[in-house]
């Protein structure tokens, strides 16, 4: 992970005081998660917007994610983009915790930096069925055409291969 210092975010005012909070607002540009994932396709910068509080020597981050997305529908493979906001909750914590590594995000001298976790978030969404719109056709099975732009008339119902001499006996 790249040391990015416009990425950061200081913690150095709730770090050492209970119970305080920092609003955080920060916008993170689409070439911020290019290390983690050369594919991933942003739109638009990834806002965070949120707070992160210190309670028992760790901190919490409680914020929303609101990013667009240049997508391929999983039907007919159209592109398409897609806005998404999506809640964003983790534990901020030093290496020296005692806490698992995959259940907090480290910070040292009093920065953090978030680029990891919130590709992760990003990736997650990433996994859902991807629909161009809600009622996509997707592309036919015999011919290939695009169903929301052709009505190709084919017939796709499938046969059990034991039963085509069947068919054929019909005929």
């Amino acid at each position: 992970m790249t040391e990015q210092p416009e990425l950061m975010i200081d913690l150095s005012g709730i770090v050492k005081s209970e119970g305080m909070e920092l609003a955080v607002s920060k916008e993170y540009p689409k070439e911020a998660f290019l290390e983690f994932d050369q594919s991933l396709s942003l739109e638009t910068p990834v806002t965070l917007t949120g707070t992160i509080t210190n309670h028992a020597g760790n901190s919490f981050l409680k914020g929303t994610l609101s990013f667009t997305l240049n997508l391929s529908c999983d039907r007919c493979l159209e592109p398409f983009s897609k806005a998404f906001t999506i809640p964003m909750e983790d534990t901020i914590a030093r290496e020296d915790s005692g806490l698992e590594a995959d259940e907090f995000i480290p910070y040292q001298h009093n920065t953090v930096l978030l680029t990891e976790a919130i590709y992760k978030c990003i990736f997650a969404v990433t996994l859902d069925q991807q629909l161009c719109k809600s009622d996509c056709k997707g592309l036919c099975s015999v011919c290939g055409c695009n169903r929301n732009e052709t009505n190709c008339n084919c017939d796709d119902t499938e046969i059990d291969p034991r039963l085509l001499k069947l068919k054929e006996l019909l005929k």
